[in-house]
C-alpha cells in the first residue's frame, strides 16, 4: 500500500470527505456511512463531491482565466480507493 504525503491527506479530506459528509461531527459518522461512501465512489463520483469540485474549478478559473485546471473528474476517472486502504 502506498503511503500518502502529509499534503495529500488534507486535500483528500477537502475534496472528498467534507463535500460528502458536510459539517457532520467526526463522532457522528458511522462505519455504515463510510461503507456507503466507498460504495458510491466505486460506482462514480457522488454528486456532492462533483459539485464541490466544479465550484472550486470555477473559483480557480475566476482568479486566473489563462490557467487550465483540467476536466471534470466525472468525465474520465472513477476512483475506487480514494482513502488509500
Amino acid at each position: 500500500m502506498q503511503r500518502l504525503s502529509p499534503i495529500t491527506k488534507p486535500r483528500l479530506i477537502d475534496c472528498y470527505l467534507v463535500p460528502y459528509f458536510g459539517r457532520r461531527k467526526y463522532d457522528s459518522i458511522t462505519r455504515l456511512d463510510i461503507e456507503k461512501f466507498r460504495a458510491e465512489m466505486v460506482v462514480g463520483i457522488p454528486d456532492s463531491v462533483q459539485r464541490a469540485r466544479d465550484e472550486k474549478l470555477h473559483e480557480l478559473k475566476l482568479t486566473d482565466p489563462t490557467q487550465s485546471f483540467g476536466r471534470s473528474i466525472r468525465a474520465h476517472v472513477q476512483p475506487t480507493n480514494v482513502l488509500g486502504y
